[in-house]
């Protein structure tokens, strides 16, 4: 049996689910599907929910029947002397989501190394440590890390709130670029061929840019998950910076504004941005973003 409940979530995504599950009330859906299914149909749900919350029960042979999966919520999976419970988190403890740590994001590993971090430093520690630190973007062809790719990566150099250096890399791309992300983001797909790296070198080039600082993204579980994926496809290690997501710190500070789009928190905190944003220009707006956000922590 599995359980999927979904909060405000695309309607396309309502739809897929309804291939495989039935829906008995309002984002609600269940059924029996084999367990390849079952996985396959929760990497496409955290590829397509974008800002929304899932949560997917399904029956398992442990002691309480039952395991839990989460995406985008503040009640997390827990452990608990071998039983698996849900733990609605503190006010405090919600703060351990601005944190990622490479591809451990949403395992139990992650989230005791997190809840370590937060131990040991308060904001305003957290306020000086993060004065150095590197902003990034990865611009993709789509939403999922196994069907598409990257085509851009941008990084911004913080020291002391300045911008001391920048890193930006176009890569040559096999799989077509959406449509609405050429419109949006006004990357031209031919400039992109002519001019673009190969993926494993954009990749050596990044990461030696980045070096062992402090990376802050938006969204940064998205961007996180792609450059894993490209890593393994290149037989390359995935970096081990710690990451810092201004979309998570966003929702922690502002919990009451409509959206979390980047381009939004900017109109909303009165930071100019322009039309299309190419990867350098999102981690500029990202580093502004979060100063503000510090500012109003």
């Amino acid at each position: 049996m599995v359980v999927v409940s979904l909060a405000n979530c695309p309607a396309s995504l309502r739809g897929d689910l309804t291939k495989w599950l039935q829906e008995i009330t309002t984002g609600i859906y269940v059924g029996n599907i084999p367990t390849r299914v079952r996985e396959k149909l929760w990497e496409h749900i955290k590829a397509t929910v974008k800002d929304g919350q899932c949560v997917m029960v399904f029956s398992t042979r442990n002691e309480l029947g039952l395991d839990f999966l989460v995406y985008n919520t503040d009640w997390v999976p827990v452990d608990y002397d071998g039983i698996k419970l849900m733990m609605r988190p503190s006010s405090n403890y919600q703060r351990k989501k601005i944190y990622v740590k490479g591809r451990e994001e949403g395992s139990n590993i992650s989230k005791i190394r997190r809840a370590e971090f937060f131990h040991k430093h308060s904001i305003e520690q957290e306020k000086k440590e993060l004065s150095t630190y590197t902003t990034i973007d990865i611009e993709t062809t789509g939403l999922s890390e196994n069907a598409d790719q990257i085509i851009e990566l941008g990084a911004i150099r913080v020291v002391k709130n300045e911008e001391i250096d920048s890193f930006q890399s176009s890569i040559q791309s096999i799989i077509p670029i959406m449509k609405r992300k050429t419109e949006i983001v006004g990357i031209n797909p031919d400039s992109l061929q002519e001019n673009g790296k190969g993926e494993r070198q954009a990749l050596i080039d990044f990461i030696r840019f980045i070096k062992a600082d402090v990376l802050v993204a938006h969204n940064a579980p998205f961007d996180m998950k792609f450059l894993s994926s490209a890593c393994s496809r290149n037989g390359m290690a995935m970096p081990t910076n710690t990451v810092f997501d201004t979309l998570s710190f966003a929702r922690l500070v502002l919990p009451d504004i409509a959206s979390y789009r980047l381009d939004t928190l900017a109109s909303y905190l009165g930071i100019e941005s322009e039309k299309h944003l190419l990867a350098l220009d999102k981690c500029h707006i990202t580093k502004l973003l979060f100063d503000k956000l510090k500012e109003k922590a």
